[in-house]
């Protein structure tokens, strides 16, 4: 008996997701090819012990491999994508999923994987339409920039996790993928606030940049320390940006007093909603620094309470390790 290069390929692309994707879960996969749905991912966190918690996140990918005879490195590199035919009916199928599911393509030439939510990409080339057609197959390009990487894992994991945390958050889509970014964060501070240790949110109002930066800090032996550091690009409303926190500045008085003082001195000022005021004094025309004291407010207080109940059921575990970084921008969209 002998085994085709097709499967061969199949099959060393297919080791290479394994061991790639085993970081992110566990694999769950069909007893039969039924579903046109090669392998799923039961998505895991780690503890802050080295075991790891199961998620209620579970996603489907469909792989497809190129092989370097098929297209080579410089063709698919100057093309910038790679375009393969896929099977109309399987399409529809995708389409009509409760859940999304991935395409994953390896391009042997490059030695990479690519990923794409395949029902959205139906959704935004054909919609309904899609249903009615008559072709046998459609070609679908990906870009080469959709890298199967640790982000592509993240957004998948999140986005198979919002319809669970805006069920317990009795929060829309916007809140609850912030909680899921900012879970770290929320512990943190209930935690902070349990033991009355000082925080702070330190806010860089870059005035040559779109770009801002957040630190969110807390003293310890006198010594101001770095939780997070958060940028953002084009911030322009602290409490819409982080909406379970209190934000707490000088009063009217304490404001006057201040601007007395340093009436000549250029500053931005924020009106925080809690009614006080954060002045950010202009550091050699580059940025405008507020250093503000938080706390959790409302929501917050409600969603610690949401993350401690998930924690304890075993459905998520979130690290409490400071020095994290994160960074939100527009180029960092993905078609997931």
């Amino acid at each position: 008996m002998k085994i085709g290069k097709t499967d061969t390929f199949e099959d060393a692309y297919m080791a290479k997701f394994r061991s790639l994707a085993s970081n992110y879960g566990v694999f769950v996969e069909y007893a039969r090819d039924a579903a046109a749905r090669d392998i799923g991912l039961h998505f895991t966190q780690a503890d802050n012990h080295g075991a790891r918690t199961v998620t209620p996140a579970l996603a489907w990918f469909q792989m497809k491999g190129i092989m370097a005879s098929t297209v080579s490195a410089e063709k698919a590199t100057a093309a910038k994508e790679v375009s393969l035919p896929l099977q109309t009916d399987h399409l529809k199928f995708w389409f009509l999923q409760p859940v999304p599911t991935y395409l994953v393509v390896y391009v042997e030439s490059l030695d990479r994987f690519l990923v794409i939510n395949i029902q959205r990409w139906v959704e935004s080339h054909f919609g309904d339409a899609i249903l009615e057609s008559q072709n046998k197959t459609h070609t679908v390009k990906v870009a080469l920039s959709e890298a199967l990487d640790d982000q592509a894992f993240y957004l998948i994991m999140r986005d198979n996790m919002i319809e669970t945390l805006k069920k317990r958050l009795a929060a829309d889509d916007a809140g609850a993928k912030k909680f899921y970014r900012d879970a770290e964060v929320i512990k943190w501070l209930h935690s902070c606030g349990n033991s009355e240790v000082e925080t702070r949110f330190v806010f860089t109002s870059w005035i040559s940049k779109m770009r801002s930066e957040a630190r969110f800090e807390y003293k310890i032996n006198d010594q101001w320390e770095i939780f997070r550091n958060h940028w953002q690009y084009s911030l322009d409303d602290i409490e819409d940006a982080f909406p379970y926190i209190e934000f707490v500045g000088m009063d009217e008085d304490e404001y006057e007093e201040w601007r007395y003082e340093d009436e000549e001195h250029d500053a931005e000022i924020i009106r925080l909603a809690n009614g006080t005021i954060s002045a950010g004094p202009n550091c050699s025309f580059e940025f405008y620094l507020h250093e503000i004291g938080m706390k959790l407010n409302a929501i917050g207080k409600r969603w610690a309470k949401t993350l401690i109940a998930l924690e304890q059921a075993g459905a998520i575990s979130v690290s409490s390790v400071t020095g994290g970084f994160i960074s939100v921008a527009p180029w960092h969209a993905r078609q997931l």
